[in-house]
């Protein structure tokens, strides 16, 4: 092995269960989420003191980003303002796109093809202009409005610039002012770097200026960190490389004069963006509209005093700009600054550069001097996985044969896990390392590479505080088992890896897992059958990303890209609770092994699962087959080979199978052949070995064969499971039916079996006339029988009692109470005849989860109730009824307090009257608060206690009147959307806790109205301004102690999209949403991000969006809101002042929705075709399409082939066209609307099953 020399940089990262999140220094690139992540400046290498010099001397506001890390600010630096000639940089930004995008040949290309006015100017000089080009217009040298010839000059000139913005944005994208932003703007650049303050490029309005942006510094550090990052964004190339770094490296050569300022003709009534022409020369320091630290006339450097490769764009001489520092990492924004001009910009920079420490790559490079090796003391959780790099490397030879070895010591126990270190590009290093147990780890590492060698830290581990989060995949027995907490805690698991082939990309094209929309589309498809385990599979991508065929590349190095994106897929599915089963390698017919590649197990093979040791092996959730059709090219002998060496290189040993194999290398004994084996034949097979594991890892398709039914899949699984936990693939090959017609039944499987299933458990058939599994202790029982109206239960033997449940197997997930039974024979008399599930036992005090992890209520909810789907958590139906939708005031706040207070303590307010406004419309909810007072919006009197002292109690009388609307609202259909309190009021100043008197008044509401069918308890608004989470979380616990009919319960918080503190509380079921966006879109986008992050587990009210509008306006804001997953309550509705329009354009979207099966559905934009603007969809099965302006006809992408009925809707008029019957062929498809319905539209789109 050739000695590398290396120079060492180390980092702690954090991996998985989500995307990997640097947490020192700078290695793997950091971006900002939708807020900043925070560091101090000391921890990336910055002195505080000096900063503070830089932030007295500019004055204004600002920040300082480092390593892609806000660490510093002064002002207000979220505030949002015009930048003056600081946008510049932003139009060369968008004319390279659009040249990236086909919308211009080039940058050469004459700008008077798109604005033909420029051909006829100037005569007198050889009509000039119209030899102006792109590139002319973004470095100012196109002489526009004086007298020197294009590129003779440089005029910084605002009429350029106007002429620049006007032609790229309004011709170019085909925008126009009032749209801009929503056009281009925002989903360009704004939403994809996840800007929090709203930039615009209207600062001063469509009539002032337009073109002039308005930014905040911390939006525009953004900006800045794009193109300090090359044009890349969190893996996404926003423009290219090589743009990206010839806008800011480019200076226009100091042979080009000023120009002289001598005018020329413009275009008639042409514009300025602000000022005039000839403002100032370029003096080498001016690049496609960014200033840069160039070599001016004088020989010296713009700034002198600040490395040569700082880029800024500057406005108004200097007080609004944004810097960007590459070899320093750093980026400095601000506004309204005292600096002016380039002596005041060298100094404040050079302010800047004095701030960062002698090492401004990554002052974690030193080593520490605190006990703790090299790396330091780092703090981890369990089953979360954690990264270490080595940067900077340089040597020859082949990289990936490095070897270096990390061994992790757990102090208290002794266990010991070694893994390896892997390179990964870019001449970085990384190992990997995930705790199994509790407590502190010391690690050191050993390599033949000195500077790799005798490194050493320590990490300790914490329990992980996300209960859904569980370990690797292990066995015991013939049963597979997971591990629940410190080693050696582990719970039976259910092993059912599915794929579907006919939605989703199979091996062929593998590169498009990188797509992390299509994969929590897969995962989400995955968890609505019942199951929690994906299929991938990578064949010859190991060596090169997109090749799956060994004949179609090269390559004998793993690449890595192939492993970002399966890190990516195990993090992502990690996230949803669930697991992948990836299949390394497929058949010789297609070429899909590694015999073309130096041979099965060869050196590149070898190198191969070496690599697959180090970089996957730290990461928990999932687990490796051989391949297929393995008899075409292998035999026993390799694939133990390939397994012992995997399984010598692995610290962690992940399950190893080969289909149809079952040499004791391999850790689970597969099957190979497509059977659907009866009950005796799968215990027979479990039987043959109970030292491992068994799966039967040949798909098991829908109709395969024609004998796996609905009926068929579903007893088939029930039996897997009742004969001792056999193993199963399931799904859709791509020419399968799609999709299951009662998906319900399988999930309801998952559902019965979730905490039932136990490593103990052993089939018993004599206690029963069907299938019975019973633990050794005789205390947990599971009997299961088709067909049956009666069960003979055996309990004869039975220790102690045992509560007993009863699930219908055909339907969904519904418990039918049996009782507690003692030991005797029984005999149960089921309702009905169907395939019965009964669990005897206490199986743990967890109550049954939903696939989501979120505990189901024991609801006593009464038919007809507003209550959480069961089966779709992320939507609410009615109990007993179909899915329900609500849109309607999100105001008036004070309604229990209008009008003038009676000395009873009642009102003589108009209560009745807006209550009889909202009647018949179909806008279905009132926001109203109980508690205003004690620092809320509404005086001291704005409480439901006598006198208004809440010591006195609460006042029966205005509970009387309360009710009396309220009933009036239950029987009209219309939401009581009762907040408990208003922001930041607070009666009882208890901490966390609630005391006594809280309890007493929670109880006392909730008795009074919980009996309301048509109720949602919502705990505090802004709830940030007077609780904690904690205390939130015992509220809400609280009002589900007292409420006997299981209502939902929801909390509001200030503007953002962050729900992450009540994300697992089982208590907690809405996120009450403010949201204050100004667009449709902006709105959409939101709630489509948050519907996402809430993986299910909540429902969404867009509550509080400010600026809302009336009429046309609000109307497709509403709808915008409704297709990304939300509710809507609309802030600034009152009722009093509302017109009957808007109420009724409420009831409209209510009463459309309402009349589809949007409860199973979720957002996909992404099979927006033809005219569509937004997607709910079920694929496969049911869709809504609409759109707020329709050009050409509707349409979705890949649709199945089949017949489908469509329900138009005119959203404006509500006027619907129903169409039956329609035959879709399979593909991308587009429809005309039909006579009656306007451009403002929506359709419901849903398969016939015939």
């Amino acid at each position: 092995m050739k000695r590398l020399q290396i120079l060492l940089l180390v980092l702690l990262v954090s991996v998985g269960p989500g995307i990997i999140e640097v947490e020192a220094g700078k290695t793997k690139p950091v971006y900002p989420r939708k807020q900043w992540v925070a560091r101090r400046p000391h921890e990336v290498g910055l002195d505080a003191r000096k900063l503070k010099a830089l932030s007295d001397y500019a004055g204004g506001f600002g920040c300082v980003v480092r390593n892609g890390y806000m660490v510093y600010t002064w002002g207000d630096a979220s505030r949002r303002k015009d930048v003056a000639s600081a946008v510049k940089p932003l139009y060369t930004h968008f004319l390279l796109k659009a040249v990236e995008q086909g919308k211009l040949k080039s940058i050469d290309e004459s700008v008077a093809k798109i604005e033909p006015k420029l051909n006829s100017l100037n005569k007198s000089m050889d009509l000039k202009d119209r030899k102006i080009t792109w590139r002319h217009l973004c470095n100012q040298i196109s002489c526009y409005g004086v007298r020197e010839q294009p590129g003779q000059a440089f005029d910084y000139s605002d009429y350029n610039m106007a002429l620049f913005f006007d032609t790229l944005f309004l011709k170019v994208y085909g925008s126009a002012w009032k749209t801009v932003d929503d056009d281009v703007l925002h989903p360009e650049l704004n939403n994809v770097l996840q800007c929090q303050d709203n930039p615009t490029f209207m600062a001063f309005g469509t009539g002032n200026r337009p073109g002039r942006l308005a930014i905040s510094p911390r939006d525009f550090a953004r900006f800045g960190l794009l193109y300090l990052r090359k044009g890349k964004w969190k893996g996404k190339q926003l423009i290219s490389a090589e743009h990206a770094s010839m806008a800011v490296a480019t200076p226009l050569p100091t042979s080009i004069p000023r120009t002289k300022g001598k005018s020329a003709e413009m275009i008639r009534g042409q514009r300025s963006i602000g000022g005039g022409n000839n403002q100032c020369d370029h003096n080498g320091s001016y690049s496609y509209a960014w200033w840069i630290n160039g070599v001016g006339r004088d020989g010296k450097r713009n700034w002198p005093d600040v490395p040569a490769d700082v880029y800024g764009c500057f406005g108004h001489g200097d007080i609004r700009a944004m810097v960007v520092m590459p070899s320093l990492d750093l980026i400095v924004s601000w506004n309204d600054t005292k600096i002016l001009e380039n002596k005041m910009v060298n100094q404040a920079l050079k302010l800047l550069v004095g701030a960062a420490n002698s090492n401004p790559k990554n002052p974690s490079s030193k080593r520490s001097k605190s006990g703790g090796g090299d790396f330091g003391n780092k703090t981890g959780f369990m089953w979360k996985c954690l990264e270490w790099s080595v940067d900077r490397v340089s040597g020859s030879g082949n990289l990936f044969d490095v070897m270096a070895t990390v061994t992790f010591t757990h102090s208290d126990s002794g266990e010991k896990r070694i893994t390896e270190m892997f390179y990964d590009t870019d001449k970085t290093w990384k190992f990997r390392f995930t705790g199994t147990r509790t407590g502190k780890w010391t690690f050191a590492t050993k390599s033949e590479v000195p500077d790799l060698d005798g490194r050493s830290g320590t990490v300790t581990i914490k329990p992980n505080p996300n209960p859904n989060i569980k370990g690797f995949l292990t066995t015991q027995g013939n049963k597979f088992a997971i591990q629940v907490g410190n080693e050696g805690k582990l719970k039976a698991y259910r092993f059912n890896a599915y794929m579907n082939g006919n939605r989703f990309p199979r091996w062929e094209s593998f590169e498009t897992f990188g797509d992390r929309k299509m994969v929590l589309a897969y995962l989400d498809d995955a968890r609505k059958h019942g199951f929690d385990t994906i299929f991938v599979h990578v064949n010859n991508n190991w060596f090169n990303l997109g090749t799956p065929k060994y004949t179609d590349h090269k390559s004998q190095n793993p690449d890595p890209k192939t492993f970002e994106i399966l890190e990516k897929v195990i993090a992502t599915a990690g996230e949803q609770g669930c697991r992948v089963h990836i299949w390394a390698w497929g058949d010789e017919a297609r070429k899909w092994t590694p015999i073309g590649v130096g041979g099965k197990n060869g050196e590149p093979d070898k190198r191969l699962q070496r690599y697959i040791a180090a970089r996957l092996d730290p990461l928990p959730g999932w687990t490796m087959g051989y391949g297929f059709d393995l008899q075409e090219w292998t035999n026993e002998e390799d694939l133990r080979q390939w397994a012992k060496y995997l399984h010598k290189h692995m610290g962690w040993r992940h399950l190893l199978c080969g289909r149809g194999r079952a040499n004791t290398e391999l850790d689970v004994i597969s099957y190979s052949n497509y059977d659907v084996r009866k009950y005796e034949q799968i215990r027979k097979d479990l039987n043959s070995d109970r030292k491992r594991p068994h799966l039967y890892e040949e798909r098991h398709t829908y109709l395969r064969n024609g004998d796996l039914s609905m009926d068929g899949t579903r007893r088939f699984l029930w039996k897997l499971t009742m004969a001792g936990g056999m193993g199963c693939f399931w799904g859709f090959y791509p020419k399968s039916k799609y999709p299951y017609p009662k998906p319900q039944q399988l999930r309801c499987a998952s559902e019965f079996w979730k905490g039932r299933f136990l490593l103990d458990m052993l089939p018993d058939n004599s206690l029963t006339d069907g299938y019975c599994l019973k633990t050794s202790d005789r205390k947990h029982y599971v009997f299961y029988k088709e067909d049956a109206d009666s069960i003979r239960l055996d309990l004869s033997k039975l220790a102690g009692k045992g509560e007993a449940v009863a699930v219908d197997a055909k339907k969904a997930y519904q418990e039918t109470k049996v009782g507690a039974l003692i030991s005797k024979k029984h005999v149960w008399k089921a309702p009905y005849v169907s395939d019965w599930g009964i669990a005897v036992g206490n199986f743990g005090s967890d109550e049954r989860t939903r696939l989501t992890g979120n505990p189901v209520r024991k609801s006593k909810a009464r038919r007809g109730q507003v209550i959480v789907d069961p089966e779709h958590p992320q939507w609410l139906k009615r109990k007993g009824g179909g899915p329900f939708f609500m849109c309607g005031p999100g105001d008036p706040e004070d309604f229990l307090y209008r009008g003038k207070l009676n000395p009873d303590g009642n009102r003589n307010g108009d209560q009745m009257e807006l209550i009889g406004k909202l009647k018949g419309t179909g806008a279905n909810c009132i926001y109203l608060m109980g508690v205003r007072s004690h620092g809320g919006d509404g005086d001291k009197t704005h409480n439901p206690f006598v006198n208004n002292d809440p010591v006195k109690g609460i006042n029966a009388k205005v509970l009387e009147q309360w009710e009396v609307w309220f009933k009036e609202m239950d029987k009209n259909g219309i939401v009581i959307y009762f907040f408990f309190y208003d922001d930041s009021s607070r009666i009882w100043k208890t901490g966390d806790k609630v005391g006594t008197e809280e309890k007493d008044f929670i109880r006392a509401i909730v008795d009074r109205f919980e009996h309301h069918k048509n109720l949602i308890w919502c705990i505090a608004e802004e709830y940030q301004e007077a609780f904690s989470a904690k205390r939130v979380k015992n509220i809400a616990a609280q009002i589900r102690a007292a409420d006997d009919y299981g209502h939902v319960i929801a909390v509001h918080k200030l503007s953002g999209l962050d729900f992450s503190e009540f994300a697992d509380e089982p208590n907690i079921d809405q996120f009450a949403i403010q949201y204050n966006m100004p667009t449709p879109d902006a709105l959409h986008n939101g709630m489509v991000s948050t519907f996402k992050s809430a993986q299910g587990k909540y429902n969404l009210n867009m509550s509080e969006a400010a600026d809302y509008g009336v009429g046309e306006k609000a109307r497709k804001k509403s709808w915008a809101c409704a297709m990304g997953g939300a509710y809507v309550m609309i802030l600034g509705m009152d009722i009093a002042a509302t017109t009957e329009s808007d109420l009724r354009d409420c009831g409209r979207l209510v009463r459309f929705f309402e009349s589809t099966n949007f409860n199973e559905m979720s957002p996909h934009d992404e099979l927006r075709y033809g005219g569509t603007k937004y997607v709910l969809a079920l694929p496969g099965t049911s869709y809504i399409a609409y759109t707020p302006n329709l050009r050409g006809k509707i349409g979705l992408r890949g649709m199945s082939a089949g017949n489908y009925e469509f329900r138009w809707f005119d959203c404006a008029t509500g006027q619907r066209v129903l169409q039956t019957k329609v035959t879709v062929a399979a593909g991308d498809k587009t429809w005309s609307k039909p006579a009656g319905i306007g451009n403002e539209l929506a359709v419901y789109i849903r398969r016939i099953v015939e």
